[in-house]
């Protein structure tokens, strides 16, 4: 995450203007403000299939602002920087996003969960993921935001990719809710939102192909201000929340 916001003033001006439209579009402020939102699935439709793309950068600041700021629990995956190696695929995704989890405070963990990682089997990662959500004790629901599913969309790994997203939606409709997911894509995706039993999960928000902006350059202190009270008013709803129950 870090090492995608030092990237920001690399970018050039008009990716900049891009990212400012990702944070400001209707459906991300939506997810933003409402904790039963269920799974939000950004395309970025960018020209270029990049893995430091805007949606990338428009992550990162989520991140930021949550985990750092607003001190959620938050998991959070760039599959355009894991796009390799031995955990660049959607097993790899998985794994980390449960490592992630055994390291937050708010989650208790045995050393048979630790032991559950060596698995190559996606339903029993999957199991795992939602038994360590389960016993979470924040009173917070868990923020996911998982950047870059494109690079996941190829023929050995979308059927795997497919499994995790629709699980990981199932459990971001729970109520109350436990975990807000946030899914992004640089382009649009081939295979994620066009499965009906994966789509039908998630709400799909399109970035226009041409965006007009003032290529003055991204203000990220004012992004992130503007960003942390609407997160803000998502803490104060699931606040409210809790006392009526």
């Amino acid at each position: 995450m870090e090492n995608v916001l030092s990237q920001i003033t690399s970018t050039t001006l008009g990716d900049q203007d891009r990212v400012e439209t990702v944070i400001h579009d209707p459906a991300l402020q939506t997810w933003l403000l409402n904790p039963r939102f269920g799974a939000l699935l950004v395309h970025g439709n960018g020209r270029r299939h990049d893995a430091m793309a805007p949606t990338s950068v428009a992550c990162a600041l989520l991140i930021h602002v949550f985990s750092k700021k607003l001190h959620f629990p938050t998991l959070y995956w760039f599959c355009g920087l894991h796009a390799s190696g031995l955990h660049g695929n959607p097993l790899g995704m998985l794994r980390g996003l449960i490592s992630q989890l055994l390291c937050l405070s708010c989650c208790r963990c045995s050393p048979d969960d630790q032991d559950g990682l060596d698995t190559q089997d996606v339903k029993k990662l999957l199991r795992l993921f939602q038994k360590l959500l389960r016993r979470s004790d924040s009173q917070l629901p868990v923020i996911c935001i998982l950047d870059g599913l494109s690079f996941y969309e190829t023929r050995h790994q979308s059927d795997g990719l497919g499994k995790i997203v629709k699980e990981l939606a199932d459990v971001a409709r729970s109520d109350p809710p436990r975990l807000i997911l946030l899914l992004t894509s640089p382009i649009r995706t081939n295979f994620v939102s066009v499965q009906r039993e994966i789509a039908e999960r998630l709400t799909v928000a399109e970035i226009p192909d041409h965006v007009s902006g003032a290529k003055q350059g991204l203000n990220s202190r004012r992004i992130m201000s503007f960003t942390e009270k609407r997160a803000r008013r998502l803490s104060e709803s699931l606040e409210l929340r809790r006392n009526t129950r």
